[in-house]
């Protein structure tokens, strides 16, 4: 009993940091954006849209989860957090999944042996169909909707880890964002 729960831990150990390396972010930073005299910020409703039947998420459940896991990134580098919409930015997201189907020709045979003459010449095809989501974070000054800062993220998704996903987006997107300057 011992060694099945020791294996079952090592396997988690094993599994979540792979789930996590699943993560693509890329940070679009505008260079001569003047982010001094920045100090609050709301975070604002954005767009989802979800195409997999498995992944059934309120837009209200999701935004709360974009305004938590965003509070949680931007609080500690100096910045207040305010439902006022006269906050010095604004932080907006687009986020979505899409079905992805893989299939390949693995020829004649297929790498598996013939167990019947048959079966020698048909082919055998390779399939996986997955879920994908993306995430879009866009900071704008003020109430304008001219970005000053912009990050994109895909992961695989899995039914029942959206929000563990979403906040690992969220993390990796915001850990490039400055400090608040202080006065």
């Amino acid at each position: 009993m011992v060694r099945w729960i020791g294996s079952c831990v090592f396997s988690v150990v094993l599994l979540i940091p792979a789930s996590l390396l699943a993560q693509k972010v890329k940070v679009s930073d505008f260079e001569k954006t003047d982010l001094r005299g920045l100090k609050t910020f709301r975070v604002v409703k954005g767009e989802l849209t979800i195409t997999s039947e498995e992944l059934s998420i309120s837009e209200d459940a999701f935004y709360g989860w974009v305004k938590e896991y965003v509070r949680n990134e931007l609080e500690p580098k100096g910045y207040v957090f305010t439902e006022e919409a006269e906050a010095d930015f604004t932080v907006d997201y687009v986020a979505g999944s899409y079905n992805i189907n893989r299939n390949d020709d693995l020829g004649r045979l297929g790498e598996t042996p013939a167990n019947d003459p048959a079966m020698m010449d048909r082919s055998r095809y390779w399939t996986q169909s997955y879920s994908e989501g993306l995430v879009v974070l866009q900071i704008y000054k003020g109430n304008s909707r001219r970005p000053i800062w912009e990050a994109e993220g895909t992961t695989n998704l899995h039914p029942g880890q959206v929000q563990r996903a979403l906040a690992g987006l969220v993390a990796k997107a915001l850990r490039k964002f400055p400090k608040a300057v202080k006065p």
